[in-house]
């Protein structure tokens, strides 16, 4: 899968596009195919590296999006695959497949 990942500090030149392996999904995850994704204070300030910078888990940026769900895990009862969603994460969730 194709992932736009911040290789750095400061502008933008430090965005690449990377070939990611597809995430294993756990019993209680959801894997989103995601079709529109925004980039707002939070993420512009991380890539940067000010303060926020310390909180990320992720070199993939972009905490709000919208999507189709490709995969649930096992425990998951209220989303099926082909569900349209949309989500804003918590800085410390996981973010690992970005649109490709």
């Amino acid at each position: 899968m194709k992932a736009i990942v911040l290789n750095g500090f400061g502008d933008v030149s430090n965005f690449s596009t990377a070939e990611l392996e597809e995430p294993v999904i756990k019993d209680d995850d959801v894997l989103i195919r995601i079709k529109a994704a925004a980039f707002n204070p939070i993420d512009y300030q991380m890539r940067l590296g000010l303060r926020e910078s310390r909180l990320m888990n992720s070199p993939v940026l972009g905490r709000e999006f919208s999507g189709i769900v490709m995969k649930t895990g096992s425990k998951v009862s209220i989303y099926r695959p082909g569900d349209e969603v949309m989500a804003w994460l918590a800085v410390e969730d996981r973010m690992e497949r970005m649109p490709s």
